[in-house]
């Protein structure tokens, strides 16, 4: 985090894996969310959430990642050019 607020990129994205995952234990999940949700609050530019298979590898954790952070899939302008974000899972 330091660095990358050293190095001010425009925006950061992530290649997703964000948690460790692979659990039905909501607590769990919420709890290894709310620690990465402190970590990128630290970031002093734009963070761009990309959800990898630790963080749907199941119906409830797709569920929780829904409520969380919205759409699997979007899409983002910067500078006259086109971000996709997919999943792959």
């Amino acid at each position: 985090i330091r660095k990358l607020n050293w190095l001010q990129p425009e925006f950061v994205i992530s290649i997703g894996d964000l948690i460790g995952g692979y659990s039905t234990d909501t607590e769990k999940v919420t709890r290894e969310g709310d620690e990465l949700d402190g970590l990128v609050s630290q970031l002093e530019m734009p963070y761009f959430y990309v959800a990898g298979n630790h963080d749907l590898n199941n119906p409830r954790m797709g569920k929780i990642w829904e409520e969380r952070r919205g759409r699997r899939y979007y899409h983002f302008l910067y500078q006259g050019v086109l971000f996709l974000v997919g999943n792959t899972d």
